[in-house]
């Protein structure tokens, strides 16, 4: 029987809030100047440090309701798209 993963490749795609391994910290401004963002679940490159590459299946690529959730994030945090 095979190692189970140290790390799960999905939990990144299970959580539906930010990251919050670090409560005890003080929330600060959010300073952010620009965000690139690569639509769909192709990536042409294959980095060898990627998460997303063991992460990625048929399927799993954003829906409109998703979509929209990160424009208004972006667009409530003043940055460049």
């Amino acid at each position: 029987m095979g190692k189970k993963p140290i790390v799960d490749p999905l939990e990144h795609y299970k959580r539906n809030v930010g990251p919050i391994e670090n409560k005890e910290l003080d929330e600060c401004e959010i300073d952010i100047e620009n965000i690139g963002w690569t639509l769909g679940n192709d990536c042409p490159y294959r980095c060898k440090h990627c998460y997303s590459m063991s992460a990625r299946k048929k399927g799993m690529d954003f829906n409109p309701g998703i979509v929209d959730r990160v424009i208004d994030q972006v667009h409530k945090s003043r940055c460049v798209l």
